[in-house]
């Protein structure tokens, strides 16, 4: 073989692996994009419900303290 065969060899094998790690960086962008939405979207619901437990637990807290002061001072006037 020539000099000039190995070289359209080499280039058109260079071109290969170039076009190979291409695919190969595109398709891992993609899976790593699916996995984290799909992390996300599990995360997100466990987080929401969280969120609403807190945000009830301070609504019962607040209106708990709010009846016991009610109920004091009512009591107070009868004195």
């Amino acid at each position: 073989m020539s000099l000039l065969v190995l070289r359209a060899i080499m280039l058109d094998r260079d071109d290969g692996d170039d076009f190979i790690a291409e695919l190969v960086d595109e398709l891992l962008e993609n899976v790593d994009k699916i996995i984290y939405a799909n992390y996300i979207e599990s995360r997100v619901i466990p987080y929401a419900v969280l969120q609403a437990k807190d945000a009830i637990l301070q609504i019962i807290e607040v209106s708990c303290v709010f009846c016991s002061y009610f109920q004091v001072t009512e009591n107070l006037h009868y004195f």
